[in-house]
């Protein structure tokens, strides 16, 4: 039996198992199976070494393993390299049992499908670039994703941190795609175009919360993004909703990633989207 896993600490609010488990039984790959994988920080070095003799064949990883897990793999895909974070490991045997862990960044392609979706990128919503500037709340390893692919769509990208001296250290900051900055230091009334909430600031069970709680943040002439997607419209979406802005809900960057991922897990099978979209619906 291959076993994969939802890699991260805590992971029990994952919809990944549910997914992942219903793709293997469509493609009729009995011999797969998807579990969650609860791993602390100071077990990570452990669970990869687990992986590395047997035990896991391919893992999903999220917070917060997304940056600190690489120091642990043998190889980087490019746009691993690109991004600077990891939430897809497979293991790879060679011909002579030789054994490479191989990271990916699927959320890369998650996030800018998410953009393509509602025409942000390109069409009738998207904004002038390099004019247009955007805010990304949270600096963690899905923030570094979404960092690559606005940096790469022209925007001029700021990064809202708890710790900036420390977000500072990050792969995408490094090469000068955002400036980073405080939370006391960000205006409101700045000219943001796109704001995008990448830290886990209303997730579930904690979906009372909000990311930005002064009111004036939210305005009918902003798009607002957050890559949560349980609850699929958290406190920060609601009050941009009611502000009269658009918004893009987690679920579609979720929903893209996997299905990149799906592909990794699975040998290169074309995965049933639409039957993994209805499960994020259901």
């Amino acid at each position: 039996m291959k076993t994969y896993a939802i890699l991260g600490y805590p992971v029990s609010h994952s919809f990944s198992p549910k997914l992942h488990n219903t793709v293997f039984k469509e493609l009729q790959l009995t011999d797969r199976e998807y579990v969650y994988c609860d791993t602390a920080p100071k077990d990570l070095q452990k669970r990869i070494h687990e992986m590395r003799k047997g035990a896991w064949d391919g893992f999903s990883v999220t917070i917060p393993h997304k940056k600190t897990v690489i120091p642990f793999l043998d190889e980087l895909t490019e746009r691993a390299q690109k991004v600077g974070a990891v939430n897809t490991i497979v293991r790879k045997v060679g011909a002579e049992g030789s054994v490479r862990l191989v990271g990916d960044n699927t959320d890369y392609v998650g996030f800018k499908k998410s953009l393509e979706e509602v025409g942000i990128t390109e069409g009738e919503n998207s904004f002038p670039r390099p004019e247009a500037k955007a805010l990304v709340l949270g600096s963690g390893g899905a923030a570094q994703a979404i960092i690559a692919v606005l940096a790469d769509h022209g925007f001029q990208v700021s990064v809202a941190s708890r710790n900036p001296a420390g977000a500072r250290q990050g792969a995408s900051l490094q090469r000068g795609m955002a400036v980073t900055l405080g939370y006391d230091e960000l205006d409101p009334k700045d000219n943001w175009k796109l704001i995008v909430n990448t830290t886990p600031v209303g997730m579930h069970p904690n979906v009372d919360a909000c990311v930005l709680t002064d009111p004036s943040w939210f305005t009918a002439d902003r798009t607002y993004v957050d890559i949560i997607y349980n609850p699929k419209t958290t406190q920060f979406l609601i009050q941009a909703k009611k502000a009269g802005a658009q918004i893009v809900c987690g679920d579609r960057m979720f929903l893209w990633q996997a299905v990149e991922q799906s592909r990794a897990f699975t040998g290169g099978m074309e995965p049933p989207v639409k039957l993994m979209e209805s499960l994020l619906c259901s």
